[in-house]
Order: C-alpha cells, then sequence, then structure tokens
C-alpha cells in the first residue's frame, strides 16, 4: 500500500513513515509535503501539521499568484489547537482576499466554502461580528449566477433560502441522511460534498441554539467515510473528540 492507501486505512504511523520515506528519497515532493501534513492532521497530531501547511501553502501561492494555499487548512487546524481567534483571523483573510480578488481561485461558487466557515467558527465562539459579516459575505454571493455550483446550496442553506433535505439532494441526490450516506458510499465527490452539507446543516442548526439537533448532523458528517481534504470533517471530528 502506498501513503495515501495507508491513510485512508487510518493506519496513520505507517502513512506517517510512508509520506517521510518519500520525502528522503524526492526532498521537494510537495504532494508528499502535503500528505504528510493531511496524516498528521488526521492523526490529531495538529502541533506537527500545521508549520508543513504553512510551508505548502507558501509554495503554493507563491508558484500559483491569486491562489488561497493552504489557508483553509491552516485555519482547521489551529482551531483544534484551541487558537480559535487565530483560526477566525486566517479564515477571515480568506474571506476579504476574495473580496479583493487577491485570491483569484476559490470554488466554484466564488468562494461560498470560506464564508461557510467563517460563520460556523463565528457562531461557534458566539461572535456576532464574525457571523453576520460571513452571512452578509455569503449574501453577496448568492445573487451571482455560479451560486448554482456547488457549494452554492451551503450558502443558500445558511441563508435560510434553502432547506436541509433540498441541500442534501443538492449534494447527492437523496434527501435524508440514513439514504444519502448509503449512497455516497462508492462515489468520493458526492462524499466529499456530503460532507460539507451535513456539516453546514448543524451549523445552522447551532446558530438556532439547537445543540442536540446540531451533534446529529455533526456525528453524520464524522461517519463518512474518509473525506479526508474537507476542512468540515476535522472540524467535526474535534467537536466530538472534546464534546463526546
Amino acid at each position: 500500500m502506498d501513503a495515501l492507501e495507508l491513510l485512508e486505512a487510518h493506519r496513520y504511523e505507517e502513512a506517517i513513515n510512508a509520506y517521510r520515506i518519500n520525502l528522503q528519497e524526492t526532498p521537494d515532493d510537495w504532494a508528499s509535503f502535503a500528505g504528510l501534513a493531511r496524516v498528521l492532521q488526521a492523526s490529531g497530531d495538529y502541533e506537527a501539521a500545521l508549520p508543513l501547511f504553512e510551508r505548502v501553502d507558501e509554495y503554493e501561492r507563491q508558484r500559483t499568484p491569486g491562489s488561497a494555499g493552504r489557508k483553509a487548512d491552516m485555519a482547521c487546524v489551529q482551531w483544534c489547537l484551541g487558537r480559535r481567534e487565530e483560526a477566525k483571523q486566517l479564515m477571515r483573510g480568506l474571506v476579504d482576499g476574495i473580496l479583493d480578488r487577491t485570491i483569484q481561485f476559490a470554488d466554484l461558487a466564488g468562494g461560498v466554502q470560506q464564508g461557510a466557515l467563517l460563520y460556523f467558527m463565528g457562531i461557534t465562539t458566539h461572535d456576532s461580528e464574525a457571523a453576520d459579516y460571513a452571512l452578509a459575505y455569503l449574501r453577496r454571493l448568492s445573487k451571482k449566477s455560479r451560486i448554482k455550483h456547488w457549494p452554492g446550496p451551503v450558502a443558500l442553506h445558511l441563508l435560510g433560502q434553502l432547506d436541509a433535505g433540498t441541500l442534501l439532494n443538492e449534494a447527492c441526490g437523496h434527501s435524508h441522511i440514513a439514504a444519502a450516506s448509503q449512497a455516497v458510499a462508492d462515489s468520493i465527490l458526492s462524499r466529499r460534498q456530503l460532507c460539507v452539507a451535513l456539516f453546514h446543516v448543524g451549523s445552522a442548526l447551532r446558530a438556532q441554539g439547537l445543540e442536540t439537533e446540531c451533534a446529529e448532523w455533526m456525528r453524520a458528517c464524522v461517519a463518512l467515510k474518509n473525506p479526508l481534504v474537507e476542512p468540515e470533517w476535522f472540524l467535526a471530528k474535534h467537536e466530538f473528540q472534546h464534546h463526546p
């Protein structure tokens, strides 16, 4: 098994060793740097993951001007380290970068992920200014034609324009958690989209003060099989590690 397969099998120590061997053999293999950062994050070694994400972030932004780099991953790791203000600052910087066009490459909906994650961080820390700023940003994106592309429906849900079942249906073609989770078992793209949808339904419920219902949706997000590139999966996982 290669390093990625070991990561997906949750054989984290073996995956870490495999990535390190790759980097010994090819020191400028940035894919292995990113992979090592990811597996360290998955194993919960956030302190070790952060400087690697920072290195990959610098490389990607230098290679591709206008790229968002790995700022979202860095924010996620900072959040999991308990550095919530630093995480919010990173996410706010992404939103501001999209607005002033210093960041030119975002998701197909124009940067919904960044606003949705800032909203989650704002409501979770009871930071009404950050949450309101995120909603205003998402409202601005919602008026553009690109909002029809994924993850545009997430913004519409957070803005109260789309119900949870319709959001799940947009993500994977099923409107109920159990059916949706079963349907995406063999489709990594649908699984990633469902992961994001489940997380942000939970986020919207938290904003309404419905923590029990929020936990149900977050738990369904964590239960998905390895959507390992989505910050939402790691954030939901962290919720249950610290608040089971």
